[in-house]
């Protein structure tokens, strides 16, 4: 298991004693990694801030802090060099080609250190997919993992992903309205024919986006249905009148998932599915399925 960095000393004491491996990126942990012996060796992972301006040691300073690190006895021999990239859209762009030259003159200089071992990582999910030169010995997905797309003119299932996480529902209510009534908060839409109006009880309280555009769907009975009227904390409103399947209350309804891709919500709320992904809350019943 890779850890992202570590925060104090404990926490380091704390990975050497699991024999968990750490990024590290600046240069007070790097003085708790030196000052403070460990249980166990530790197999490190030193970041380059190649162009991301994040996280990381500058390149000029890699090869002074690997340099300082060789004597130390608590540290693996096999030292990991690692940096991210700051530019997955579009794929193969020439600032990411950029960030590959920074990073690969930092490994080049650091390889006249005969006495260490190195690994290299710098592919991300978008990098994964396009991007070759980036796979070294050791790459990275992180939404890719979830079968969404990293990419702004994708989904998932376009790059041969499968989505791992549906948001369901079901409906709770069903009502028939006459033309010309208002639903939901500030009366927002109005039924022009008589209507049948389901109400599913999941809202941004939940984590669905509060703001979404028109005509945004959800997956009813093998069928698109649009999402009418305002979003409330705990309710959303759909129009059902046109389901070719007679609704129930209790029938699943797909608010993203395999039908509805959670890249066309994110798109809908002027967004991005890792804050979707990120921001369901803990009331929303979270079943793991293998």
């Amino acid at each position: 298991m890779l850890l992202p960095g570590v925060f104090d000393l404990e926490e380091l004491q704390i990975a050497s004693a699991h024999k968990l491996q750490c990024v590290f990126h600046q240069a007070q942990q790097l003085r708790w990694l030196v000052e403070y012996p460990l249980v166990n060796k530790l197999k490190i992972w030193i970041k380059i801030d190649t162009g991301m301006s994040r996280l990381g040691f500058a390149p000029d300073e890699a090869y002074a802090v690997v340099d300082a690190l060789r004597t130390c006895p608590w540290i693996n021999r096999e030292i990991g060099l690692m940096s991210h990239l700051a530019y997955p859209d579009p794929p193969n762009n020439q600032r990411t080609q950029k960030q590959l030259m920074i990073f690969n003159n930092v490994c080049n200089e650091l390889s006249a250190l005969a006495d260490v071992e190195f690994k290299y990582s710098m592919a991300n999910s978008a990098a994964i997919l396009t991007c070759q030169a980036a796979h070294l010995d050791a790459v990275r997905p992180g939404i890719m993992l979830y079968g969404a797309s990293p990419f702004a003119d994708n989904v998932g299932v376009e790059l041969g992903l499968q989505p791992v996480m549906h948001f369901h529902s079901a409906i709770s209510s069903l009502h028939h309205y006459p033309a010309g009534v208002q639903v939901g908060y500030n009366g927002t839409w109005r039924t022009q024919k008589p209507s049948i109006i389901a109400v599913v009880p999941v809202g941004y309280g939940d984590g669905y986006p509060r703001h979404i555009s028109p005509n945004t769907n959800v997956w009813l009975n093998d069928q698109y249905m649009p999402i009418i009227g305002r979003i409330s904390m705990d309710m959303l409103t759909v129009d059902v009148t046109e389901c070719m399947q007679q609704p129930r209350i209790g029938d699943c309804v797909e608010l993203w998932g395999r039908a509805i891709p959670i890249e066309h919500i994110a798109q809908s709320a002027g967004t991005i599915a890792y804050e979707l992904m990120c921001q369901t809350t803990a009331r929303a019943h979270k079943p793991i399925r293998c």
